[in-house]
């Protein structure tokens, strides 16, 4: 019963924490969807834009150096107008205007409709200066029974003097279209606004002439130099509730978009996902109660079922330790047994080489000693370390070093590495030690024109690969030589053994000496 009341405590606790956050995930969510849209419709806004403001551009030199009356009368004009007004969804019509507002060239028809712009707002700042591309808020249009907005363009001549105006007519419907396959969870309102907080465009609308003369009351005040985009919470007029709004800078252009959703819908939507989720964690406490009085009532049984699995995992267990140090043990013997056999092998083939006068044939059985002598080391190490699938690669090669040095002792053998106490695979260490012994009997027999030299080893690696170097300060190499065409027997197993390591191994000889490069990946070896 206790257990079922903690049970219900918890879960109750838990998921009033995980709405708590649920609920703040969602109101930071909604900040996120709104900046993300007001940033998509910026964008779009900002490219209608320059669209239409290179269509103005258009329409301005193709009426360059002309009188208006030209203009008015000319017929490949409006058919170039009347082309790019159809290129473009968005444009409802192109005009120029002269200098007194009267239209010469319309796509509305030809010739133009006879109506004065003389008092627009988009006339009239261009004809006082030159502001650039102006985009006026929404209007009234004196030819159809239908609201536009208008980018004009100041056409003058190359003094500077006015001319006239290049009007660019864009169709409200188009924006609205955007908003309209805007699909998120909670219903947005948008907003175009001019920086003097003329709104040109308002979503959801039942009209597009509900924004005629409309101006934003709420928000911050917006200049060119203002942030490009931000977040502020206002109450709109005539609504209950508080908005979290989004704003975007239109680039280029002195507008902003605005997108806003109310608080309410914001908490709305939370709310009707925390019912579906409070009916799934109801079933899943029903559930969890059911399940624990099952395992109330199974309980005893259950108990002495582990008390008896643990009775014969310890029984196992012990017999596993036995078995394990029984294989181990045997391991090592078989190791130092190898060890061994190797060694006793070394001495047979040293008494051979005593034995016989023929002084080549001497020569290949100190080399056959000394890679027997190699490999035995290897299990000496395996034996002492008690790690039979790795050894200690700079320990091993430091004593390959010692040993070759012992051997030979009217050379000077040195050995230094930064590799660490690293352990490899066998399978790499035997093929790279075997490497060292042949390039430093090669080196004492071959590289030296009398009895004294000195040979420098160095073992490093960066943790995927590693690197031996040796190097003598003997003659050098024939000119003539070819690493990968040598036939020799030692230089042939050289490069065998690096093969087997999948390394690389490289040669740079000279006259002051000869220095071998190998170069193996420390996975270990690909196998013979």
């Amino acid at each position: 019963m206790l257990v079922s009341v903690i049970v219900i405590l918890v879960s109750v606790s838990m998921f009033v924490v995980y709405e708590a956050a649920n609920r703040r995930s969602r109101a930071s969510e909604a900040r996120q969807v709104i900046s993300s849209i007001s940033l998509m419709l910026a964008e779009e806004v900002g490219r209608i834009l320059d669209v239409a403001n290179l269509v103005a551009g258009h329409a301005i030199e193709i009426s360059r150096n002309r009188s208006w009356d030209d203009i008015e009368q000319s017929r490949a004009i409006f058919d170039e107008l009347a082309r790019l007004d159809r290129a473009y969804s968005f444009i409802s019509a192109i005009w120029l205007t002269d200098a007194s507002g009267m239209p010469r060239q319309s796509t509305r028809s030809f010739p133009p409709p006879h109506v004065s712009v003389a008092d627009r707002e988009h006339f009239k700042v261009q004809r006082e200066a030159d502001r650039g591309p102006f985009v006026s808020p929404l209007v009234r249009s004196r030819v159809r029974t239908e609201a536009n907005i208008v980018m004009s363009r100041r056409i003058q001549d190359t003094s500077g003097g006015f001319q006239g105006v290049a009007l660019v007519v864009l169709d409200p419907q188009y924006f609205l279209r955007l908003y309209r396959e805007i699909q998120v969870e909670y219903p947005v309102a948008i907003e175009v606004v001019r920086f003097d907080r003329s709104i040109l465009l308002r979503a959801p609308t039942a009209a597009v002439e509900e924004s005629l003369d409309a101006v934003k009351s709420t928000g911050p005040a917006l200049e060119a130099t203002s942030a490009a985009s931000g977040l502020f919470a206002a109450k709109e007029p005539g609504e209950s509730g508080e908005r979290m709004q989004a704003y975007r800078r239109v680039e280029g252009f002195p507008l902003y978009v605005v997108v806003s959703v109310l608080n309410a819908d914001v908490a709305q939507s939370w709310l009707s996902a925390m019912y579906v989720h409070g009916g799934f964690a109801a079933l899943g406490l029903v559930a969890a109660l059911a399940a624990l009085a099952l395992a109330h009532a199974y309980g005893r049984r259950e108990q002495q079922t582990l008390r008896d699995i643990r009775g014969l995992n310890a029984s196992l267990e012990m017999r596993v330790k036995e078995r394990t140090q029984a294989l181990e043990h045997l391991l090592q013997e078989v190791t130092h047994r190898v060890k061994n056999s190797l060694q006793l092998t070394a001495s047979l083939l040293r008494l051979q080489q005593n034995n016989v006068r023929d002084q080549p044939t001497r020569e290949y059985l100190s080399d056959a000693q000394t890679r027997v002598l190699t490999i035995a080391r290897l299990h000496e190490h395996l034996y002492q370390a008690g790690n039979f699938r790795q050894v200690e690669l700079k320990r091993y090669l430091g004593t390959i070093c010692a040993d070759v040095g012992g051997a030979l002792p009217g050379h000077q053998i040195s050995f230094k590495s930064s590799f660490g106490s690293a352990l490899v695979p066998v399978d790499l260490a035997i093929p790279i030690a075997l490497v060292l012994t042949e390039l430093l009997t090669n080196a004492m027999k071959h590289a030296f024109s009398g009895d004294a030299g000195s040979v420098a080893v160095s073992l490093d690696g960066d943790g995927e690969s590693g690197r031996l170097e040796v190097a003598d300060n003997g003659r050098g190499l024939p000119l003539d030589f070819d690493l990968h065409q040598a036939q020799g027997l030692g230089m042939r197993i050289v490069l065998g053994l690096v093969k087997q390591a999948n390394g690389e191994i490289s040669v740079d000889s000279g006259q002051t000496g000869t220095r071998f490069e190998v170069r193996f990946p420390l996975s270990g070896g690909g196998g013979p």
